[in-house]
């Protein structure tokens, strides 16, 4: 009996793990900021929010992509939803929001590109410029929190050049939601 109800486990975990999303590519979405592998809620809270933008349920869309921004990704810091997050808030009407969300996304790409680097002090982490002058801006302890520790060292190594497209990808994809929001304002 109990190498029976094992090999109906084991069965049904394998019947489980066929069926159940694994990757990005079974999300209902075709995003850049999804992820593989064990992320089925982040990238389905991508999703919501991309098809809430598209059907104009901008606040929505700010409540699926602030769920997915508050889930700790262990591998990586969770920063890529900014730019979406900024864009939402501002169709919503939250401009203090999108500001925000643009700001955190200047100042976590400025750290995953290297421009800032994050050093560890006695009291804990700090965003240092290319001087070596502490980042004093109003969001910087923020995003200190989201972008720093040992953990992520190695996340912020370029290895291939293939990296260097992946963050001028994302800094493309920040820049056109800052100049969407810039040309909006401009012309009212």
């Amino acid at each position: 009996m109990d190498t029976f109800m094992r090999l109906v486990i084991a069965g049904s975990a394998l019947c489980l793990s066929l069926i159940a999303p694994k990757t990005a590519a079974a999300a209902n979405c075709s995003e850049p900021e999804l992820l593989e592998d064990h992320h089925e809620e982040y990238n389905k809270l991508i999703c919501d929010g991309v098809r809430d933008v598209q059907e104009h349920d901008y606040s929505r869309a700010v409540d699926s992509f602030e769920n997915a921004l508050a889930i700790r990704l262990h591998e990586q810091p969770n920063f890529q939803l900014f730019p979406k997050l900024a864009w939402a808030s501002f169709k919503a009407g939250q401009t203090e929001k999108a500001e925000v969300a643009l700001e955190k996304a200047r100042l976590s790409l400025s750290v995953f590109t290297g421009i800032l680097k994050c050093e560890e002090h006695e009291d804990g982490y700090q965003l240092m410029n290319p001087h070596g002058e502490p980042v004093t801006e109003r969001l910087s302890d923020q995003v200190t929190l989201v972008m720093c520790g040992a953990a992520y060292d190695y996340v912020y190594q370029r290895q291939s050049l293939e990296r260097v497209l992946e963050e001028a990808a994302m800094v493309e994809r920040y820049l056109d939601v800052k100049h969407r929001i810039a040309d909006v304002n401009a012309s009212e």
